[in-house]
């Protein structure tokens, strides 16, 4: 059907002369030429077909919102599934607000002198465990998933940022409500005050302790490489944290190169808040018969006349209203470290 092969066929007498022939024309430069040429042509639409499959994909990738709707769907029925943990959560809330209220029982009510040591023992106590609580149950949340995390990162199912956000979203609520839900336990059976507005910001200040922990968690849990590293890193954190706080060590006492670890740790400004609002308008402290027999103090010279000479004592001014501004901005820096070392431990990944 080829006029050319026809030729080819009626002027060669054998197989081998059309052979000798094929070989002659492909040793040619015309023929390497035009061999070269089918091979660009053949590569150059292997290269197309490739590059309109990469633009197909890229063009029905879903939008970074419905990652994280999808994502957070999935987060949302894997919590449902471990119901256990929630349970042993709130278990474990309970049974410590009501160790707390039965150790310090009433002691917010007598206003001794004595009595304000232990006050503020308890307060320290409460922001403690609410640390330890949440950093604990909060730290390992990546590193347990990572590999998971990585299979799907690599595939392109989702990115960094919706992920992230998934997983702190999905448990936001639920930690807030923990983190209050028995503080009414606690604040009564300690008896700190009978003031409405005293208790509702002994309510904000734990959530706030809550949503800083957590975002400082999740920071450290992107940070660590495994769940035991991510352990070890809590660790460090809240006991770097917890000394210059102000209760261990006086405020006024930290050493001035230990000034920037006093004024960046969370639970300094938690500290402070939860005195201020204790002892701000607390009102007289008196000298008790127990007291006078300790030789603590007498009716005329008494360490602590009021609530506001306790906080003189502690080096803690009246008004702290910037403490909610740097909280809050402790944990959205947090996050935001969070989602930097978590996309810089996985570029390669991608």
């Amino acid at each position: 059907t080829n006029p050319a092969e026809f030729f080819l066929e009626n002027l060669m007498e054998s197989k081998i002369d059309r052979l000798r022939v094929r070989d002659a024309w492909t040793s040619s430069k015309r023929g390497s030429d035009t061999k070269k040429s089918h091979l660009f042509a053949a590569a150059n639409r292997k290269e197309e077909e490739v590059s309109r499959e990469r633009n197909e994909a890229v063009d029905t990738r879903i939008s970074g919102l419905a990652q994280l709707r999808i994502l957070l769907y999935r987060e949302l029925i894997d919590r449902r599934r471990n119901k256990i943990l929630t349970v042993v959560l709130l278990v474990r809330t309970c049974v410590v607000m009501l160790f707390v209220g039965s150790v310090y029982l009433g002691l917010g009510r007598n206003s001794d002198q004595t009595a304000v040591q232990s006050i503020n023992g308890a307060l320290f106590f409460l922001m403690v465990n609410q640390g330890l609580a949440f950093m604990i149950s909060t730290v390992n949340t990546f590193p347990k998933e990572l590999v998971v995390f990585r299979r799907e990162f690599s595939s392109g199912i989702y990115g960094i940022l919706p992920y992230y956000l998934s997983k702190s979203l999905s448990n936001f609520l639920l930690d807030m409500i923990l983190g209050v839900m028995f503080a009414p336990i606690g604040f009564f059976m300690v008896g700190f005050s009978e003031d409405n507005i005293v208790f509702g910001t002994f309510l904000a200040i734990l959530a706030m302790i809550t949503f800083v922990t957590t975002s400082a968690a999740y920071m450290i849990s992107c940070l660590a490489p495994s769940e035991q590293v991510a352990y070890l890193l809590a660790i460090l954190f809240i006991s770097f944290a917890l000394v210059p706080s102000g209760f261990i060590i006086q405020l006024d006492e930290v050493p001035d190169y230990y000034i920037w670890l006093r004024e960046s740790s969370p639970y300094t400004w938690v500290f402070r808040l939860l005195m201020v609002n204790q002892w701000r308008d607390y009102g007289p402290i008196e000298c008790s018969a127990a007291d006078q027999s300790k030789g603590f103090c007498t009716p005329s010279e008494r360490p602590f006349e009021d609530g506001r000479a306790v906080l003189d004592f502690y080096d803690i001014k009246s008004d702290h209203n910037e403490a909610w501004l740097i909280l809050g901005g402790m944990g959205l820096t947090y996050h935001v470290l969070g989602v930097c070392a978590l996309a810089m431990k996985n570029r390669h990944f991608r």
